[in-house]
C-alpha cells in the first residue's frame, strides 16, 4: 500500500473510532442499561431471535444498517473537501471512508458478539458468527457510503448484509461474495457528501407571506434535506417495537407487564426516530441564525421544528399501540414533549461533539425509562411541553448571527484550519 493510501486509511479509522466512542458508545450503554430490567432467559431468547431464528440474518443486518446510516454522514461530510488533495483515487476514498463507517459499528458489534455467545454452540460456530458479523458491517458501510455506482452497489450490500448475518454455511460465502462483487462494482466516491454545486441547485420557491406557508416552506427544507434519512429513522423507531412484540408474544404476562413492554418499546423507539431525524436535521439542515430575520418569532421556529417532528413520529406511536391500546395515551402524552425537547436540541447541536443525538438520547432514555414505570407522568410530560418549547425559544434567541463552527476533526495537519496557527 502507498504511504498515501496508508495515511488516508490511519487517518479515517481514528474517525470511525472516535464516532464508536463519541456517539454510539452512550447508545449501548443505554441498551446495557435497558437490559437490566430483564432476565436471563429473555436475553437468551433475543439471542436466538437474531442468530437462529428463520429471520434472523435480516434483523441482525437491519441493525447495521441503522447504525451504519447514523455514522456515514458523518464520516462522508468532508470527502470534498481538503482531504481530496492528498494523492489517492477515488476508489481509495470511498474504501477508507467505509472502513470508518464499519468501525463506527464497534459497540453494536460487541453487543451482539455478547448475544451470540449465548445463543450459537461451539467455539467454530462462534467463530463463523463474529466474521459474519464483520462481513455485515463492511456490507452496510458499503451501502450506506456514497458511490458513483450507488443503485447497483447498494442492492448488492444489501444482500450481501442479510446472508452474512446468517453467519454460518453457504449464506455467509455467498455474502462475502456479494460484498467483493458490491465493491468492484462501486467505484469511486460518488456525489452527495457535501453541498452541491451552486449551478446545479435548483430555484427554490418563494417564502409565503402567510405563516401557513412559512410552515410548509420549512417542512419541504426538512424533507428535502432528509431524504432516505426518513425511512431509516422509522426502521430504527420500529427495532424496540418489534423486540417488545417478541417479548410480548414469547412470554405468559399480566397485563401491567404488556403495557410496561409495549411503554418502555415505544418509548425508546420514539427516542431513536427523534435522534436519528434529529440528528440528520441538524447536520443537513441546521438552525441558522440567518433565519432570524425572516418575520417569524423564534417560539414560532422551534414550535415549527417541533411539530414536523411529532408529525412524522406518529406512526412509532400508532405501532406500539398495536401491543395494547392502553399505552395509547401514555405515548400521546409524552411524545410532544420529547419532539420539543429534539427542537431544542437542535439548536445546540454544532456546539457539542455528540450532535443533536446525544442529547435526544439521554432526555428521551430517560423519559422512556420513567413513563414505562410510571405511566401517569405522561400528564408531567404533556404540562412540561409548552416551558420545554419556550426553554428551545431561549437557545434559539441566543445563537450568534455571524458565529464560526469549525468541523470537529484535529486541527493540527490541515492548512485551512484557523485555530492550528
Amino acid at each position: 500500500m502507498a504511504p498515501s493510501a496508508l495515511a488516508l486509511v490511519r487517518f479515517h479509522l481514528r474517525v470511525g473510532a472516535r464516532l464508536a466512542l463519541i456517539v454510539f458508545a452512550p447508545v449501548v450503554a443505554f441498551a446495557c442499561g435497558a437490559a437490566g430490567f430483564f432476565e436471563l432467559p429473555f436475553l437468551r431468547h433475543l439471542a436466538a431471535t437474531l442468530f437462529t431464528g428463520g429471520s434472523s440474518g435480516l434483523l441482525v443486518a437491519l441493525l447495521a444498517l441503522g447504525v451504519a446510516g447514523m455514522a456515514a454522514p458523518r464520516v462522508c461530510r468532508g470527502l470534498d473537501g481538503w482531504v481530496r488533495h492528498l494523492p489517492a483515487s477515488g476508489v481509495a476514498h470511498r474504501r477508507a471512508a467505509t472502513l470508518a463507517v464499519a468501525v463506527a459499528q464497534l459497540p453494536l458489534l460487541l453487543g451482539l458478539v455478547g448475544l451470540a455467545g449465548l445463543a450459537v454452540h461451539g467455539a467454530g460456530g462462534f467463530l463463523f458468527a463474529g466474521l459474519g458479523l464483520v462481513a455485515t458491517a463492511l456490507a452496510a458501510a458499503v451501502a450506506t457510503v456514497p458511490a458513483r455506482r450507488s443503485l447497483p452497489t447498494r442492492i448488492l450490500a444489501l444482500a450481501a448484509a442479510a446472508l452474512a448475518a446468517i453467519g454460518h454455511g453457504l449464506p455467509l460465502a455467498a455474502g462475502v461474495g456479494l460484498l467483493l462483487a458490491a465493491d468492484a462494482v462501486a467505484g469511486p466516491v460518488g456525489h452527495g457528501t457535501g453541498a452541491r454545486h451552486p449551478l446545479r441547485r435548483q430555484a427554490a420557491a418563494p417564502l409565503e407571506r402567510s405563516p401557513r406557508g412559512a410552515r410548509l416552506f420549512a417542512a419541504r427544507i426538512a424533507w428535502r434535506a432528509l431524504g432516505w434519512k426518513l425511512p431509516e429513522a422509522y426502521v430504527a423507531g420500529l427495532l424496540p417495537i418489534g423486540a417488545a412484540a417478541l417479548f410480548v408474544a414469547n412470554n405468559e404476562l399480566p397485563p401491567r407487564h404488556v403495557l410496561l413492554a409495549a411503554l418502555l418499546g415505544g418509548g425508546v423507539g420514539l427516542t431513536l426516530f427523534l435522534a436519528e431525524v434529529g440528528e440528520a436535521l441538524a447536520t443537513r439542515r441546521p438552525a441558522w441564525p440567518w433565519s432570524r430575520s425572516l418575520p417569524q418569532s423564534a417560539l414560532q421556529r422551534v414550535t415549527t421544528d417541533a411539530a414536523f417532528l411529532a408529525v412524522h413520529a406518529l406512526p412509532i406511536v400508532a405501532v406500539a399501540a398495536l401491543l395494547t391500546p392502553r399505552a395509547l395515551l401514555p405515548l400521546a402524552g409524552a411524545f410532544p414533549c420529547l419532539a420539543a425537547l429534539s427542537s431544542g436540541a437542535l439548536r445546540r447541536a454544532p456546539e457539542r461533539r455528540t450532535g443533536a443525538a446525544g442529547e435526544i438520547l439521554l432526555q428521551g432514555g430517560l423519559s422512556a425509562a420513567l413513563l414505562a414505570l410510571l405511566p401517569w407522568l405522561a400528564l408531567a410530560f404533556l404540562v412540561l411541553t409548552l416551558p420545554v418549547l419556550r426553554a428551545a425559544a431561549a437557545r434559539d434567541r441566543r445563537q450568534k448571527v455571524s458565529r464560526w463552527l469549525e468541523i470537529h476533526h484535529l486541527a493540527i495537519g490541515d492548512p485551512q484550519s484557523w485555530s492550528a496557527s
